[in-house]
């Protein structure tokens, strides 16, 4: 027989003198049953939505992200996409472009975060179909001069599919911004504010003209792990491969701050509760004693 339930039958069992001995004892009993019921449920709470805010960060972004190290375009990404493709445990890469841009629209002008992808490679990692709400069927692909937009940046700019809207990146030294006419060929919800109201996806190509980037380079790699779990073991593995021109970051290094939060709250939370069970159980060991009338330290 567990210890546990031992203790538990011996207490409940035990003879008692008198009905108000009897009532306190279950009340001290169920002190403790409601407080480890608070402590079990709020840790599955905190769980849950631990897991949720993984879930809807990770449904955009990549396991781990490659850029380089000064931030410029990477030349060779081909061969350094076979390169960690190698790796055990890799389940798919795919290379990007990204930037900020001025979006502008026939009603409104917005700041935003633009993504050039490859539609095959960028289904892999962060599973872009899945977010797609409109139209209701979805899409195969993203054609040239095609953008997906975040629902609250389409709602900002007052566009629908079948719109237009300008991108308008900074030229260098001073020059003219560069400008590039995209169509709208869906929308997308991926349950996160932020990303909602300021990410926008596009052909690759078409963010490689925006910014003048060479058609064989890309800003950055994404990585997509078979275990997530395994993505700062990975970052190692993958700095000491690829060399000190590269910057590795996992998933959790970009995020560091918002699951630091997370993660603190959660002790607390467990220190808190554990603290009422503890007083619940102080408190049925003194019911315990005075139902026998004993003193609780000996004269």
């Amino acid at each position: 027989m567990p210890v546990e339930l031992f203790i538990a039958i011996r207490y409940l069992k035990a003879k008692r003198k008198g009905f108000y001995a009897v009532i306190t004892t279950f009340i001290a009993v169920g002190g403790v049953a409601l407080g480890v019921a608070a402590l079990i449920i709020t840790l599955s709470v905190m769980s849950g939505f631990h897991a949720d805010i993984k879930e809807k960060i990770l449904g955009l972004q990549p396991h781990i992200m490659i850029t380089s190290f000064d931030q410029s375009p990477i030349y060779n990404a081909q061969s350094t996409m076979n390169k960690i493709k190698s790796f055990k445990g890799v389940q798919g890469v795919a290379p990007f472009i990204f930037g900020q841009v001025i979006l502008r629209s026939k009603l409104a002008t917005s700041g935003a975060v633009i993504k050039g992808v490859n539609w095959d490679s960028e289904n892999t990692i962060g599973k872009l179909s899945k977010k797609i709400i409109n139209p209701a069927n979805g899409i195969s692909s993203i054609e040239d001069n095609g953008a997906i937009l975040g629902n609250e940046l389409s709602k900002n700019l007052g566009v629908s599919i079948g719109d237009s809207v300008i991108a308008m990146a900074p030229g260098e030294l001073g020059f003219m911004p560069r400008v590039e006419k995209l169509k709208v060929c869906a929308i997308m919800h991926s349950g996160m504010y932020e990303y909602d109201s300021n990410l926008f996806y596009t052909n690759i190509a078409s963010a490689g003209r925006l910014f003048g980037v060479d058609k064989n380079a890309v800003s950055g790699i994404s990585v997509a792990l078979t275990n997530i779990e395994d993505s700062a073991i990975f970052s190692k593995l993958l700095r000491g491969s690829l060399g000190p021109g590269y910057a590795v970051r996992s998933w959790q290094d970009l995020n560091r701050n918002l699951f630091s939060a997370l993660e603190l709250e959660k002790i607390m939370m467990f220190i808190i509760l554990t603290l009422i069970v503890l007083v619940a159980a102080f408190n049925t060991i003194e019911r315990r004693a005075i139902s026998e009338n004993r003193p609780l330290v000996s004269k």
